[in-house]
């Protein structure tokens, strides 16, 4: 705020100048705004004037580039370390992430052995299995043929009861 007052001010004083300058060029010396000490006279003091006031816009512009240089170096240096923080914070992210993926990937390749494992095991009991089912049905065929021997002895020997009987 006190600076805007400032620049306001000198801006006032540039602008009481050029119209110094205007009026001592056409002639016009009898203006309210020209006091005693303001008046110019001749060529060389509307030369001087000019130079001041070029050496007074020159001052302002400086000043105001300066000010604006070392703002933009500022920013520029807290834009550079914010870039750089978030820069460092993408690595440790992406270093994050390498190390989610080799984990999953180890992860994957582990699950895969015991998948592989569990489908052998799983074989091998449906093999056993069959196996056993096998012997099962040798057992129970076995043991059908005998039942059909015993069926086929029970009824020669019914058959032999009964011609007993008819006897």
């Amino acid at each position: 705020m006190e600076d805007d007052k400032r620049v306001n001010y000198k801006l006032d004083a540039i602008n009481k100048l050029i119209n110094n300058l205007k009026l001592s060029i056409s002639g016009n010396k009898e203006h309210d705004e020209l006091g005693e000490n303001n008046v110019i006279v001749n060529l060389d003091e509307i030369s001087q004037k000019i130079t001041e006031l070029h050496q007074m816009v020159k001052a302002e512009f400086d000043e105001f580039e300066n000010q604006h240089k070392s703002e933009s170096d500022e920013t520029q240096t807290l834009l550079t370390e914010k870039f750089d923080l978030v820069h460092s914070d993408l690595a440790t992210i992406s270093d994050k992430l390498t190390t989610i993926d080799t984990n999953i990937k180890n992860m994957s390749s582990a699950l895969q052995g015991k998948f592989n494992a569990l489908i052998a095991a799983v074989n091998d009991m449906k093999a056993s299995n069959d196996t056993k089912n096998d012997a099962i049905i040798a057992a129970l065929q076995g043991l059908v043929t005998k039942v059909n021997q015993n069926t086929n002895n029970i009824n020669s020997l019914d058959g032999r009861v009964d011609a007993l009987e008819q006897a």
